[in-house]
């Protein structure tokens, strides 16, 4: 009385090598665009020479090279004294720890 027809439920023939090649591909390139984002942020340099400016001055600086914001408090910035900085192509962490 009931006939299972497997004919229609079976893939075109090739259809399983291409498609896993169409997901190793993908999988691949997803991983070479996770790894160039990962080294890019990885490579923050940052370059400033200036002498006796604000804070507020080194922030932005800093912003603009790196993309990076800040959070600070305006009582915390006008109670810090003036700030002479030279580096060269220094990483972000050691330029904030300095």
């Amino acid at each position: 009385m009931y006939k299972i027809y497997s004919e229609h439920f079976v893939l075109p023939p090739g259809f399983a090598k291409k498609f896993l090649l169409f997901m190793k591909l993908t999988a691949m390139l997803l991983f070479l665009a996770f790894m160039q984002v990962s080294a890019r942020s990885l490579a923050q340099t940052v370059t400033l020479s200036e002498r006796n400016v604000t804070l507020t001055t080194i922030f932005e600086q800093i912003r603009n090279q790196t993309g990076y914001d800040f959070a600070y408090t305006t009582a915390t910035i006008q109670s810090a004294k003036s700030v002479t900085i030279d580096v060269k192509n220094m990483e972000l962490s050691e330029v904030l720890q300095n």
